[in-house]
């Protein structure tokens, strides 16, 4: 015999049978009729092949195999209980531990008062932050949601849209001086420009520009896959950055970088949230993302 040929719902009648003594009592407690008791307290006897009541007309007692089967019972039924209330907790209030991963700039500028907000309010969470601009394989490094430059993934993964981020031409006060201001999208084909693209120093910046949409080709000789070092190489003189807003307001109000072509660059990319499947999807993580939503607003 093994615990496969138990039908664990008859342990849990004959641990509550031996609590209340009674079979009505049994019954009322587990929403059932006496008759499934009676039936239910026969298969577990017969699938132990020992007896474990005591019957008579009027009372019934347990054994002394009944009796030792009862403690045994008793502490299972318990940490089933027990599993069973974590999970529901788990499955209706924000609770236990949340691991986050988000692109290094978004965390050091904005993660860390939504997490302040969102630790307060949900008292029984935890998380674990990896700062990082690589891009996390959430399955198999069991990270719960993932904070995201770019478009949707197109994978398994749910992505949820947080705000537009809001490119801006910038480029040190140096470099303007060496080089000239450009006026107008098609003057930046002159220029250094320091691209994302961390294999080929070559890409198309998208403008709008007296009303008409354009794709302008830029080339330089730096490139990198990491906004901070772009800002850092701007910084320096190195050429001309496209560059999210939040990222250089301070540089900007500062004079350390100036805003070029001002309203002309269009959206490159999207911050997004993205986690597994939204099929029951836990409330931490569900609860994170509406923080994220709650605190962004429609642009970066």
């Amino acid at each position: 015999m093994n615990l496969a040929d138990i039908d664990l719902n008859a342990l849990l009648v004959f641990t509550v049978l031996a609590r209340t003594g009674s079979l009505t009592l049994t019954a009322k407690q587990l929403g059932t009729q006496k008759s499934t008791v009676s039936r239910k307290l026969a298969q577990l006897e017969d699938s132990l092949g020992a007896r474990l009541v005591h019957r008579t007309t009027r009372q019934w007692s347990l054994t002394e195999s009944g009796e030792a089967f009862r403690e045994k019972c008793a502490a299972v039924v318990t940490a089933a209980e027990s599993a069973l209330s974590a999970v529901t907790q788990l499955s209706t209030a924000p609770s236990g531990l949340l691991r986050i991963t988000a692109p290094v700039a978004f965390g050091q500028g904005f993660l860390g008062p939504v997490l302040s907000r969102f630790l307060r309010r949900y008292p029984d969470v935890k998380v674990s932050v990896s700062l990082t601009d690589r891009n996390v394989e959430l399955v198999d490094e069991q990270v719960d949601v993932a904070v995201r430059f770019g478009v949707a993934p197109d994978s398994l993964l749910i992505a949820r849209k947080l705000a537009s981020l809001t490119p801006i031409a910038c480029a040190s006060p140096a470099y303007l001086e060496r080089r000239g201001t450009p006026q107008t999208p098609q003057d930046l084909t002159a220029h250094d420009a320091i691209v994302w693209n961390g294999r080929n120093p070559l890409a198309d910046w998208r403008m709008r520009w007296e009303g008409e949409v354009c794709e302008v080709a830029v080339r330089g000789r730096a490139s990198a896959d990491n906004v901070e070092l772009q800002r850092t190489l701007a910084l320096a003189g190195f050429g001309i950055a496209l560059l999210p807003r939040f990222l250089v307001l301070p540089m900007l109000e500062e004079g350390t970088l100036r805003e070029l072509l001002p309203g002309a660059p269009l959206a490159f990319a999207s911050l997004l949230a993205v986690y597994p499947s939204g099929q029951h999807l836990a409330p931490k993580v569900r609860a994170f993302v509406d923080a994220l939503v709650e605190s962004l607003g429609p642009s970066l």
